[in-house]
């Protein structure tokens, strides 16, 4: 899976790529009301809370929003991470 993703200014980057193997799918739904109007300063983070995904091995996931980015260079955007806190087996 080679494509090129097209900036604004028809520029093209490399970037995407194709990852293979097992995968479990899952759903998680989060709301945060008025998102819009977080008081969150650049660098500062929403930390939601941790979640089980549905597969087999029972991996525990955090999200980490940050309203006006995650740092000065992406305080025009939205910042998201999901950070893996412990896979555990049954």
């Amino acid at each position: 899976m080679d494509q090129k993703r097209k900036r604004s200014n028809d520029e093209f980057i490399d970037g995407l790529c194709k990852i293979q193997g097992k995968v479990d799918k899952f759903n998680h739904v989060c709301s945060i009301e008025n998102f819009s109007q977080r008081p969150e300063k650049t660098d500062e983070g929403i930390e939601l809370p941790i979640f089980v995904d549905g597969s087999r091995e029972r991996s525990e996931w955090c999200l980490w929003i940050y309203p006006n980015g995650n740092k000065e260079g992406s305080k025009e955007y939205v910042s998201v991470f999901l950070e893996l806190e412990s896979p555990t087996k049954q």
